[in-house]
């Protein structure tokens, strides 16, 4: 679902490396000792000060050029090292760094492009990953109206005088682990049949389900 996710929106092609979830050291103290060893080619180095970053497709690590810096979609000027500092590592989501020759960066990311998306830009949060399944109830547009069907035990009815369209119907019928089997009871009418039995509901991986069935009943 997160390689999904990612296919949304590369304005600068494809990645050559993407680091997401517990690929990140969202605890780092900064976004350079977050990337520091986790990207083949890529050198995050420190002069005690300052931080720089070089990529071996610059043809040397000692060039003073450094890879272009996009935030959510957005080209960063300025120095990569005031710009890295300003980033919060654990706003980070999402680090894909493009290292091959590409025109879409135009000169400033001739030797490399990094891509940083946060949890709450540039992919909306996709790459944000909880820990439990949360849950939430909506309330419906209207409240389901109670059907009464007929109950043949208490109320005498002429022979032949029950011919109701609908038999039975409930929208509250709950069969799981824990409540088990669900078991619905009701009276026919005075139709011969066949009776539709249709079935829809929700699983509890929360897929929708359609089924229907002919039921026979002998007098």
């Amino acid at each position: 679902k997160q390689e999904e996710a990612i296919k949304l929106s590369r304005p600068f092609g494809e990645p050559d490396y993407i680091l997401t979830g517990k690929q990140l050291n969202n605890s780092a103290v900064n976004f350079f000792e977050m990337l520091r060893g986790k990207i083949p080619g890529l050198l995050v180095s420190s002069n005690g000060l300052d931080y720089s970053i070089r990529s071996s497709r610059s043809g040397s690590f000692s060039t003073s050029v450094s890879p272009m810096l996009v935030v959510d979609d957005q080209p960063m000027g300025g120095s990569i090292n005031t710009t890295g500092l300003s980033i919060n590592p654990a706003d980070v989501a999402s680090i894909e760094v493009i290292l091959r020759l590409t025109a879409l960066g135009g000169s400033t990311g001739g030797v490399g492009i990094i891509c940083i998306y946060t949890k709450s830009g540039g992919l909306r949060g996709r790459f944000t990953e909880y820990e439990v399944a949360h849950h939430k109830k909506f309330k419906g547009f209207a409240q389901p109206m109670l059907f009464k069907g007929i109950d043949h035990s208490d109320n005498f009815m002429p022979l032949n005088s029950d011919f109701r369209p609908t038999i039975y119907w409930n929208p509250s019928v709950i069969s799981s682990v824990k409540y088990g089997h669900a078991n619905v009871s009701f009276y026919a009418s005075d139709s011969n049949g066949p009776y539709l039995i249709t079935l829809e509901g929700v699983t509890s991986e929360g897929k929708s389900f359609h089924h229907e069935a002919i039921l026979e009943i002998s007098k």
